[in-house]
């Protein structure tokens, strides 16, 4: 819904997140993720699907991001 409302193209939008269902949602979308450890979620180790990076505070966006 938001890539239409939005005209997002997924070779170039990032979505952050902090739990499985957001990857899937990413990865889904075709969108490259960024895992923010210090959310509310929990990523299951043992899970197939990995995050393009991960995050361990909002202050590490700045490194990756320029």
């Amino acid at each position: 819904m938001l890539v239409g409302k939005y005209n997002l193209i997924p070779q170039e939008t990032l979505l952050v997140g902090d739990s499985l269902d957001d990857l899937a949602a990413a990865q889904s979308a075709g969108f490259d993720f960024l895992e923010a450890t210090y959310g509310y979620g929990v990523f299951d180790e043992g899970t197939k699907l990995r995050p393009w990076l991960s995050l361990k505070s909002p202050k590490d966006m700045a490194k990756i991001l320029v």
